[in-house]
């Protein structure tokens, strides 16, 4: 996902005089003193998750001789099984192409028990986690937690290096509701730009760092278990020691670049991605746009205009930011408006976001979008637009997991505007998607064609598929479905007309509208061949990508007329060489 960092964030070293003093509060220093005599805190660090943020921190902490090994929490035995055939090292490659190794403690699976595996009883039980940073998705949060809360206690001190906010709230109400158990959370902020390495893209340990950065922390402030009540003292100064120390023991790994910030200095980094996402990411897969259309169309900037306002009047408002002048005038000013549009001027491709919904993914949108949401509720603001973009956004996400639902997927969503499946939709496995998508014809047996779609006449050129140039948007979903339907027919002579005729009923279903499928019906109650006709050229248009949605009444109607005055030429021209030959037959006559 494309991270929105202001111009001057720039990755600065941080001098070890200084680190002493990042993690030291400068308030209660003697009782801090303290307390790090009296507590013993483990140096242990387990990261949750495998995203390209949780490899890269634990290659740095690998990295790091003074520091124990750190340990993976993944949630898929994908990643515990990849550990061996990647010789059990994690590979960081910068831009110069220079690649750096580390090896790396097998992952420790936390996820759910499989059937053919060994029950959660049954497997090694994980011991009590001292210090975690968390980098997973917002989905897996929860669940994961879930999962481990016999091992975190008020002992405990979690990094939540996340997209959005919110999320702590989230959990004291759902897993941590008992204040005296409850842990510590330190919010984080990666400013590193990671992807997967293109010279080992099968290697899930092998990433590539577009552009460094650094990572921001914050501590999340101790909540009282009441309004009436107020925070023990040493549970304070301790829990802002063990806070401290995760600090400093990340801070000891120069790869990882921290910088410890207070909570109003820390929104100032965090929230312009925050930003960035709610408005363009949430906006391109609720209207279905690439990102540069989003600063192009009219009615889009309109939306993109009421979404900002909304915003920054949310923004401007929280008590952190009120409490730093610099920071509000950040935000209210008008150069952060510019970096912004600048930032969203400059991408070129689709939004991740369109790509998770293909896959029936969740969205990270309750952190983002529902975060400012929750903001403006406790501020008393409005949020009108934001609400109306979720709902807009979960329609768009409650379709498609319709669709994958369906046996057999035909991607006629009208939000996919974008050219991700054709981009990430691998050559080779379309034969077996047509050899599951024969077997689901097949086992279907006699049930019959819809109702505007009986024909048996022959497709047009049905037989052989020609190779073709990929566009992007729905017109490249309609070609393949027709594409992949008639190599379907292809490979089952002894049922190609039973198939031709599912086929070309499927097909039909997916273009036409209901009140189009009617009329086309009554037409074949009259005249047949006109409607097997126009049948055939609606499937001629699908297969070379014409159809951007679907056929309305009206342009059946169109199509009827067109298919009408060419049979009318035809007829037209028959006559005419009739004549001609009737004349030159007399003329014959006449000069014998």
């Amino acid at each position: 996902m494309p991270t929105f960092l202001p111009p001057d964030v720039q990755p600065e070293p941080a001098p070890s005089k200084t680190q002493e003093s990042l993690t030291r509060p400068h308030e209660g220093r003697e009782e801090y003193e303290e307390v790090l005599r009296s507590l013993k805190l483990s140096e242990k660090i387990h990261v949750m998750g495998f995203t390209g943020d949780a490899k890269y921190i634990t290659h740095c902490l690998a990295g790091t001789p003074d520091l124990p090994p750190p340990q993976i929490l993944v949630h898929h035995h994908d990643e515990v099984n990849q550990w061996g055939a990647s010789n059990r090292k994690l590979s960081v490659r910068n831009k110069e192409g220079l690649q750096k190794k580390h090896e790396i403690l097998m992952p420790q699976y936390v996820g759910k028990a499989l059937k053919a595996g060994p029950s959660r009883a049954e497997r090694p039980r994980l011991k009590h986690i001292d210090n975690l940073v968390l980098c997973t998705n917002e989905n897996a949060i929860l669940p994961t937690l879930l999962s481990i809360r016999d091992s975190i206690n008020q002992d405990t001190t979690i990094c939540l290096v996340t997209e959005g906010l919110g999320i702590v709230r989230h959990l004291n109400n759902v897993i941590f509701q008992d204040p005296s158990t409850r842990p510590t959370f330190i919010l984080g902020h990666s400013g590193y730009a990671l992807s997967r390495d293109p010279m080992q893209h099968d290697d899930g340990y092998a990433i590539e760092i577009r552009n460094r950065g650094r990572l921001f922390l914050s501590k999340v402030s101790a909540q009282a278990p009441s309004d009436d009540m107020e925070i023990n003292t040493w549970d304070r100064v301790v829990r802002q020691a063990r806070a401290q120390h995760l600090v400093k023991l990340l801070a000891s790994s120069p790869g990882l670049n921290v910088t410890a910030l207070p909570a109003s200095k820390f929104l100032r980094y965090k929230l312009p991605s925050m930003i960035f996402s709610a408005l363009a990411d949430a906006t391109s897969v609720g209207l279905g746009f690439h990102y540069n259309r989003l600063a192009t169309d009219r009615y889009a900037r309109r939306l993109w205009g009421n979404l900002w306002a909304e915003t920054i009047a949310i923004v401007s408002a929280l008590p952190e930011v009120q409490r730093d002048a610099a920071v509000l005038a950040y935000f209210q000013g008008h150069n952060f408006k510019t970096e912004v549009e600048r930032f969203l001027l400059a991408q070129r491709d689709t939004s991740p976001w369109v790509s998770m919904v293909r896959h029936g993914r969740t969205l990270p949108m309750q952190s983002l979008n529902g975060w400012f949401v929750g903001m403006a509720e406790e501020l008393g603001l409005s949020s009108v637009h934001h609400k109306t973009m979720i709902n807009l956004v979960k329609a768009k996400i409650k379709a498609r997991n319709e669709e994958l639902k369906s046996d057999i997927p035909l991607y006629h969503s009208p939000y996919m505007l974008d050219n991700d499946y054709a981009r990430n939709h691998d050559e080779k496995e379309r034969p077996h998607i047509r050899k599951a998508r024969l077997e689901q014809l097949k086992s279907q047996g006699g049930a019959g064609a819809a109702g505007g779609a009986g024909g048996q006449g022959q497709n047009p050129e049905g037989q052989k598929q020609r190779p073709s140039r990929r566009r992007n948007g729905a017109r490249c979903m309609a070609k393949k479905t027709a594409e992949d339907l008639g190599g379907l027919l292809a490979d089952s002579p002894p049922r190609a007309a039973r198939a031709e005729s599912e086929a070309r009923a499927h097909i039909l279903n997916q273009i036409l509208h209901p009140e189009a499928a009617d009329r086309l019906g009554r037409i074949r109650l009259v005249k047949e061949d006109r409607a097997n006709d126009v049948e055939n050229r609606l499937i001629m248009l699908a297969r070379s990508g014409q159809l951007k949605q679907k056929v309305t009444e009206e342009q059946l109607k169109e199509l009827l007329e067109a298919v009408a005055e060419t049979s009318r030429e035809k007829e037209k021209i028959v006559v005419a060489r009739r004549k001609e030959w009737d004349d030159e037959d007399d003329d014959d006559d006449f000069f014998d």
